[in-house]
Order: structure tokens, then sequence, then C-alpha cells
């Protein structure tokens, strides 16, 4: 694949930036933003760059009281995590992550954090707790810990949900909490250690659900991937045929021509997550279709203005240079996909 992206010339600039930057969370982000580009660039500066990213991270880990993904602890937790599952870095996980693991316990513990908290970032602590329960060895007491943090979790997010929060919205955004809700659930469910409560909630939300069909194709889409997922694990009566309903509705050019504008391209509220979103679902809309929607997407990307702007604005640049709003995680995505000649 050509692409237009002055790739090295960005990422000097992104090295400028970091070395005045005090976000922790973006720090993690650009570490991994580094480390990926080092695995697939083979290039070990990019490896020391992203060391050192993630040294200032474990040095200021303790300044951080956000608990959400995109500048809290569960980001940092998931991006560690990440690391050292893909063998970027070495180490007990269990030890790494102890103190973002204790101050999350004990937060989420709190009955008042849960009157106040905002759902969406309940929604990614859960996902947080989900990944560090899977790896835990049987029956010890971490598995028990997480277990139970799961649970309290998803019943607390399920008393605050509701059906303001299932509404036709009018753009975009994957901060939507019934979709990652529902994807939420669908991995724990795999785990098998609570799909009777699930399934229950998953009952009581069937009405609001199959009520439900997002006005612009972009939410279709993200809906019909959140109820797939967890139709795979737990079969509610109904959701089948709604998801069938779905596929029908969509309208794959809608979302490149009309309901993406041309600086829609981050993983937030852009062609990047809508990319993701369709690979998997490929078994429901057919691989070749999938296939030649993702290869029209990555063409709005390459030929964007947010590139243009990245090099010409740098107030612009310094509030896009992340994996979550930001070039990176698209820059991750050409780079991954380049191979497939999409």
């Amino acid at each position: 694949m050509k692409t237009c992206v002055q790739i090295q010339n960005l990422n000097k600039t992104l090295i400028q930036l970091q070395n005045s930057a005090n976000s922790i969370s973006n720090k993690i982000s650009v570490s991994l933003y580094f480390y990926q580009l080092s695995h697939f660039e083979h290039n070990k500066e990019y490896e020391k760059l992203a060391e050192k990213y993630l040294e200032d991270v474990f040095s200021e880990i303790h300044t951080v009281r956000e608990v959400d993904i995109k500048n809290g602890l569960s980001g940092i937790g998931l991006g560690i995590n990440y690391l050292v599952k893909n063998n970027f870095v070495s180490g007990n996980i269990n030890i790494i992550l102890q103190e973002i693991d204790n101050y999350l316990f004990k937060v989420m513990s709190v009955p008042q954090y849960h009157e106040s908290a905002n759902t969406f970032s309940m929604i990614q602590v859960l996902y947080y707790f989900y990944v560090r329960l899977k790896d835990q060895k049987k029956d010890n007491e971490n598995e028990y810990l997480f277990q139970e943090l799961c649970v309290k979790t998803i019943n607390n997010i399920y008393s605050k949900i509701g059906k303001a929060l299932i509404g036709n919205r009018l753009a975009y955004n994957v901060e939507s909490e019934l979709p990652l809700f529902l994807y939420v659930l669908s991995k724990i469910s795999i785990l098998n250690i609570y799909n009777v409560r699930i399934t229950n909630i998953l009952n009581e939300l069937s009405p609001i659900v199959l009520s439900t069909i997002p006005m612009l194709h972009c939410n279709k889409l993200y809906l019909l991937w959140s109820m797939s997922a967890i139709y795979e694990q737990i079969k509610i009566s109904g959701w089948n045929a709604h998801i069938e309903l779905l596929i029908r509705e969509l309208n794959l050019d809608e979302i490149v021509n009309t309901e993406l504008k041309n600086r829609n391209i981050f993983f937030n509220d852009g062609a990047t997550s809508i990319f993701l979103l369709a690979e998997n679902v490929k078994k429901h809309l057919g691989e070749e279709i999938v296939y030649d929607f993702q290869r029209k997407l990555l063409k709005k990307i390459e030929q964007s203005e947010v590139w243009y702007l990245l090099k010409t604005d740098l107030q612009y640049f310094s509030t896009h240079n992340n994996l979550y709003d930001g070039f990176c995680g698209v820059v991750l995505l050409l780079m991954s996909y380049k191979k497939n000649d999409l």
C-alpha cells in the first residue's frame, strides 16, 4: 500500500514533544507505539525510545489517580499487559501490575465511587479486571479477587445503565456504553463465572436492545459487533433476528461517503475503529464486502487533511499524538495491514 503519510517526520516531532510531556497515560501510549514500530521496522532506536518512555511511566505511576483507559490506570495496566504478553518486555505480570491492581481494588470497593462514577469508565475498569482474571492460575487468591471484582462491577454498571445509554446518538464514538458493556460481558461469559446473572441482565435489557435501530450506519455496525459477540456465547431470544435486521439495514457506503467526515480517522470517533469493527463481523457481512469496505476506509485515511494539520499545526499535533484519539493508532493500523495490500 502506498501511503502519503510522512511517518518519519511525525515521529521526530513526537519525540521532541515527549521530551517535555508530563502525561503518564500519553507516555504509555507512545511507548506502545514505538515498541510496535520497532517490531514492524526492526528499528532498535525505536525500541530504545519505547524503553525510555516505559521507564518514565513506572517512575511516575504513583501520581495517577484516574481509573479509565484513556487517561488512567486501566489504560496503563492494559498497555503494560500487552507488552509483557507480546514479549516486548519481560517479568511477572502480577508483580508488575500489583500497584495498579491494589489501587483499583480499593477504588472499586468503595460504594460512594459507584454512585458518582462515569459508567463508561466503570466499563473500562471491568474490561481491565477481565483481562487480569483470565490470566490468573486456577484456584488461587488472585483469581478469587478478580472474580469478585468482576461480579460487583457488572452489577454496579447494570444498576446505572438504562434507556438514556441506548438512544440514537447523532455522532459515532466508541464511548457508547451499551455496545461496550455487551462486548465486555461477552468476554467475561467465556470464562463461565457469572453466566446465569449475565443471562438475566441480557434478558432484562432485551426489550430496549431489540427496539433499537441506530440512525447512523456507523452505530448500526457498532451495535452489530457487540450483539454478535455476546450472542456467540449466550443465546437470547430474538437477538439473532435483530442481528439479521441490522445487517439488512446496514449501508457501508453511507459510512464512507457521508458519515465519516474528512478528519474522522482516529480510533475514538473514526475510520480506525470502524475498520476494526468490520474486521470482526466478516462472517456476517462477507469477506469480500468487508475487504472492499476496508480498502475504502484506508483510502479515506490516507487522503485526510489530518496529515497536513499534523505537519503544520503544533497545537493540533499536541492534541492528537496518541493511540486513542491521535495519529499513533492510525499509523499502526496502516502498517499492520500494509502486508495484506488492502
